[in-house]
């Protein structure tokens, strides 16, 4: 009786030695006369039978011999009847433990975006996540972030690991194949005037000209949506052809996304990114980055000027951000960020965001 492993049975698959025994009846040839041809013993030929010996290199080319089959008709045989066993036997090897890691929502993202299929069972879905992700048991998701030196340890409580393990599979997925211009520094240093000013338009509008000018800087650029417990911002990665520049867009509102695009700029700019950079806000760098948004997005003057009057209205607000061609909303989301102003006080110029990958 071939092993069960949770309560699956391997004797469903059929075995090299059923075809074996098929033959020796229609050759009306006994197990004993067979092993005496193949020069090895009975009990050898009972457990090939069985399945509980393997049919070797050297017994399919005796086979071979005997009954003018070829050996790889033998050997294949053999192998196909392997690889079923060990499908069968990944398939059992999902845990309870694995099973509970998958956050439905972030599968459902998955397969909105065609990268899986849909699956209804927890067994179906760690398999699936499995061969996306590359890795033979889902818990280990954490190891291998940490191996890969994309996380470093916080006291963040109930990190996603597997979900950020998606997260950049879904950046890759997104960026593989895209091809881009030369990375050019310099000009996307001279673009940037005019990569803030599209703030002030819609997503539908503005996110195929972002795209644009960051293709003709070398920078593939796309939005992955935020995955619960996942607490990256953002992931550049330089390859030589191109830098790969990928965000979240947390709450959805504009305004974060403008400072959150900006101060991955600042880290691009700033170089600190060798090969791979995961923006977690747990790294030393930030305060630069930060500074660098803020600075390029609002012209520190012009923003002194308004913190400094006595009585912040949205007039002086709006002449704020056309003086630094922005949407009003960034002004806004920075008063509430430096407690200039009471949180909620034009909240009606924050716009939200639902974009589209």
């Amino acid at each position: 009786m071939m092993e069960k492993i949770s309560g699956l049975s391997l004797d469903i698959i059929p075995k090299p030695g059923e075809t074996l025994k098929e033959l020796l009846v229609e050759k009306n040839m006994t197990q004993k006369e067979l092993a005496i041809r193949l020069g090895i013993t009975e009990k050898t030929i009972t457990g090939i039978i069985h399945g509980l010996e393997p049919i070797s290199e050297a017994t399919a080319i005796k086979l071979e011999v005997i009954f003018g089959i070829s050996a790889s008709f033998w050997n294949n045989l053999q192998a196909n009847y392997n690889i079923l066993i060990e499908r069968q036997k990944n398939l059992n090897s999902v845990t309870e433990e694995e099973k509970n890691l998958i956050n439905d929502k972030t599968y459902k993202k998955l397969v909105d975006f065609k990268i899986i299929e849909n699956k209804k069972d927890k067994t179906t879905k760690v398999l699936s996540l499995r061969k996306l992700l590359g890795i033979s048991n889902l818990c280990d998701a954490k190891c291998l972030l940490e191996i890969q030196g994309c996380f470093r340890k916080s006291n963040q409580q109930n990190i996603d690991y597997l979900g950020l393990l998606i997260w950049l599979k879904l950046c890759e997925k997104f960026t593989e194949k895209n091809q881009v211009d030369e990375i050019n520094l310099e000009k996307l240093k001279e673009q940037l005037n005019y990569i803030k000013s599209l703030s002030k338009e819609p997503p539908k509008y503005f996110m195929p000209k972002l795209k644009k000018v960051f293709s003709e800087c070398g920078i593939d650029f796309h939005v992955i949506p935020d995955f619960p417990n996942v607490p990256i911002h953002g992931y550049i990665e330089k390859k030589s052809e191109k830098i790969i520049l990928c965000l979240t867009i947390r709450y959805k509102f504009a305004d974060i996304f403008w400072f959150s695009l900006f101060h991955e700029l600042g880290h691009i700019f700033n170089g600190d990114i060798k090969q791979k950079f995961y923006d977690f806000n747990l790294n030393d760098n930030e305060k630069a980055a930060d500074k660098f948004a803020q600075e390029t997005l609002i012209s520190p003057i012009t923003y002194e000027d308004l913190i400094m009057r006595s009585n912040i209205d949205l007039t002086e607000i709006k002449k704020c951000a056309a003086k630094n061609h922005i949407d009003t909303g960034i002004i806004v989301g920075r008063l509430y960020h430096d407690k200039v102003i009471k949180f909620g006080k034009f909240a009606n110029e924050r716009k939200r965001y639902y974009l589209d990958n």
